[in-house]
């Protein structure tokens, strides 16, 4: 079922309908079991809103649609990334610490 909602996604984003298919990718997610495919669509949904540059509201979305994702290290970078392109530097740095912290308690160089 998520993958008909996430190609309603696609499609809608291909009709410059940023927000739509934002919100069909974020249904997507919720219904999505693993986390590979929940973070996929959750990414997809905030590309979306980026691709219309739509930076504040795919900043909001983020907070709102992370379920889940929150301790995921890409989920994380890609956040960090956002909040850069939002201008939201003070964001993208509580992002950064956070994957630091990561790689410490696992012992990543």
């Amino acid at each position: 079922e998520a993958v008909l909602y996430a190609q309603g996604g696609k499609y809608a984003l291909g009709y410059s309908e940023y927000e739509t298919s934002a919100q069909l990718y974020f249904i997507a997610e919720k219904l999505a079991y693993p986390l590979l495919e929940k973070r996929d669509y959750f990414i997809s949904g905030l590309k979306s809103l980026q691709s219309g540059n739509l930076l504040d509201e795919a900043m909001k979305a983020s907070e709102q649609h992370i379920d889940g994702l929150s301790n995921d290290r890409d989920t994380l970078l890609f956040l960090a990334k956002l909040a850069l392109a939002s201008n939201h530097v003070s964001l993208a740095q509580q992002q950064m610490k956070k994957i630091l912290r990561m790689n410490i308690e696992v012992g990543v160089p």
